[in-house]
This record gives structure tokens, sequence and C-alpha cells, in this order.
């Protein structure tokens, strides 16, 4: 009877050996095929149970693997076994997006073995999904501690700190990972992401180029390279970059936008609009649309740039930034009535804008409505110079002057406001 149980034990374990050379070699039905042999052989042998549920974990076949882990946990598997399989089912949960399962699958595992560097790593990974930040670095310290060099944990420990807007202390772990491996285009990229949000450009350019040096046709790194020159008034080289986004992908409208916008900086204004038209045509629903407006009033085309302010508002009626753009316009043009209109229609949307009031009473001041001016002035904020000095002025040609000079005395006491300054 041992005997006949030894030959049976060994053959179940010549056909796990089996399957896991064809494990081994990526051929896994295969791999199942001598697996289930062995279970016929010795269905109480937890080891091909486990052995499966890992090869349906590789062909993601994530509810089928726990079936097998669960088989293999009722088996009575060693030590190393259950740890297997209570870490195997904790990653089949999680893709499942069962996290709080896999959670405590995890906590089995480290049980078994608190030292695992990969088990505190997966958990880590698994409190990221559910953005519980502080104690998924916690596991992470300790994967990390356990062994300093294990790339993926300190990959997670970056996205964490990242996650947690601790930008300076996700740079030094990203240069860690770099040191251990130089050759990642994306970490690089990221890398220089993170020192542009620290406006650190000429770093974050540096980092740009150790990416396309990887990957020379890496289009993400080629437009963020490009956005930083241009943040450094380098425009000829931003423009170089957009160029090469371009040739990747002409159908990039943040390329043509961002080289239309290099352009009008150098002043080259027809070339300038014929990008931010093509960037227009890609995509004529993107906030930077407007610069075009900017361009043809660079060029004096102002009948053609408040015919595309009307355009642009006709697709946001309700943005306020629109409304004033074309007001001003009018404002800066003389054309006082026109932009009364668009001062009162702003005044419709947001009652209380006290910006609008103080343009209004601009233009009905230069229009000689000192008294509609007075008005107008009157609901602008208190705070700043300029109503005060604008009512003065109204009330002087009125002939209160002393109500005017009451005015302007408040107006030097108070500091000025850049926005009632922006026409």
């Amino acid at each position: 009877m041992g005997l006949f149980g030894r030959k049976k034990k060994d053959e179940s374990m010549e056909w796990v050996n089996a399957g896991n050379s064809s494990f081994k070699n990526k051929d896994f039905r295969l791999a199942i095929t001598y697996y289930e042999k062995a279970l016929n052989i010795n269905p109480e042998n937890f080891v091909p149970w486990l052995y499966i549920g890992e090869v349906l974990q590789n062909l993601q076949n994530y509810e089928g693997s726990i079936v097998y882990y669960d088989e293999a946990l009722s088996k009575s598997p060693t030590h190393e076994g259950e740890f297997r399989a209570w870490r195997g089912k904790s990653f089949a949960l999680m893709k499942l997006d069962r996290e709080e399962e896999a959670i405590v699958c995890c906590d089995k595992a480290l049980r078994l073995n608190p030292k695992s560097y990969a088990a505190w790593y997966d958990k880590s990974g698994i409190l990221l999904i559910l953005e519980r930040y502080e104690e998924a670095l916690t596991c992470c310290d300790e994967s990390i501690r356990l062994s300093p060099e294990f790339i993926p944990a300190l990959e997670i420990k970056y996205a964490l700190l990242n996650a947690l807007n601790r930008h300076e202390e996700s740079f030094v772990y990203a240069n860690k990972i770099l040191q251990l491996d130089p050759t990642r285009s994306v970490l690089w990229y990221e890398q220089g992401v993170t020192l542009e949000k620290l406006e650190r450009e000429e770093e974050a350019i540096a980092c740009f180029d150790k990416a396309i040096q990887i990957h020379p046709e890496y289009l993400l790194a080629w437009h963020s390279k490009g956005g930083s020159l241009f943040l450094l008034d380098r425009n000829e080289e931003s423009i170089a970059c957009f160029d090469e986004v371009i040739r990747l992908n002409p159908n990039h409208s943040d390329a043509w936008y961002y080289k239309g916008f290099a352009l009008e900086e150098l002043e080259r204004y027809e070339e300038a609009l014929t990008c931010l038209n093509e960037a227009i045509r890609l995509d004529p629903k993107n906030t930077d649309a407007e610069g075009k407006a900017d361009v043809l009033l660079k060029l004096e085309r102002y009948e053609e740039a408040i015919a595309y302010y009307d355009e642009l508002i006709r697709l946001s009626p309700e943005s306020l930034g629109l409304h004033f753009e074309k007001a001003d316009v009018f404002l800066s043009l003389q054309r006082y009535e026109e932009a009364i209109t668009c001062y009162d229609e702003l005044i419709q949307l947001h009652p209380d804008h006290s910006t609008a009031y103080y343009k209004k009473g601009l233009a009905l001041f230069k229009l000689e409505k000192y008294e509609e001016a007075i008005a107008c002035y009157d609901k602008a904020d208190e705070d700043f110079s300029q109503p005060w000095n604008g009512k003065g002025n109204s009330l002087k040609k009125l002939g209160r002057d002393e109500e005017a000079q009451q005015c302007f005395a408040k107006s030097k006491k108070l500091p000025k406001s850049d926005v009632y300054d922006s026409v």
C-alpha cells in the first residue's frame, strides 16, 4: 500500500514538473493540461491547484484563478504554498475591483511572511487604488525597507507622493528609480512634468531631452519640452518642438495652438494666425481658441476680431471673459455705444460684477453721460481708487466741484486695481 501511494505521489509531481516547464515557456494551456493530469492522480495535492490558479491569473481569468486558490488553501498547503495562494487571490480580487477583500487576503499573506517586501508592495498598490494614501505609504515604506532597490515599490511611493502633491519628495524617488534603471523614458518624462510644476523649467527640459534620447518619437515629451521653452521665452526652440509634435501627429491641435502663440510672441502674426486657424479647425471648442482674436487685433483687423468674439460667444454664451474682451475692444476703439451694449450683456449675466460697471462708467463718461457714469461708478468696487477717480471726474464735469474733490481725496488713499486698468 505504501509503495503504491509513493508511486502515485511521484507520478503526480512528474505531471506538475511537466506543467512547470510549459508554464515557463508561456504555453499556459498545455501547462493547465499537465496540472489537471496531476490532479486526476492526486486531487488532494495542493500544488497543482495553486499552479492552475497562477496560470489562470496569467491568462487574466481572475474569477477562475480564485476558485483554484481557494481549493489550494483547503488542501493543507505548506507554509510557502499558503502564502502564495493568499497573495495570488489578493491580486485576482484587486483586478476584479474587490479591493477590500483583496486587502484581507494580503494581510493573511503578510501574517505568514511579514518580511515579504513583495506582499507589502501588493498591499500598498491596493491602498493606492482606494486612495488611502497614508496607509499605502506605510506599506510602501516597509517594502522599501526590506528591499531598498525594489523598483516597483519605489514606483508606488513615487506615485503616492505625487498624489499627495509632495512633488519635491516624489522627485527624490524618481531619481532613485532612474539611477537603478536610466532607460525609463516615461519616468524621465514624468520627472520633467514634476519639475514644470515646481517652476524649474530648465531642469524639466533636461528630463524631456533624456526621454526623447531614449524614445525619439515620444510625442508628449516633445510637446512638454516645447511648453517649457515657451515659458522661458525661448520661442524659436519652442516652435521647433511643436513642429516635431505636428510631424508625429498633424492633427495635434494643442501643438498648432502653442506654435501659434510662440509665433505671436515673435511678432510673426500672419504665421501665428495660420497656425491658430489650423488649431481651431481641428478643435474649435478648445479654450485657447480665443487667442486668434488677440492676433487679429495685433494685425489691426478689428472687424474680424469682433466677428470672431461673436462666434466664440455663440459657442459659450455665459463666458464672462469673452464678453469682457469683446467689450474692451470696443472701448479701446472708442466705439462707446457698442462697448456699453457689451457691458450691459455682462451685467445681465453677472449683476454684481463691479468691473463691468466701472468700464461701462468709462464709456458713459466719454459720451458725456455723466449722471449715468456716476451711477455705474457707485456700483463698482469702492475699495479701489479708479471708481472714485472716475466719479470725481464726472462730478467735476457737472460742476459739483466740492463732491468731486472729496472723491479725488478718497481715491488717493486707495490702491489701484490692475483689472480696472486692463484696457
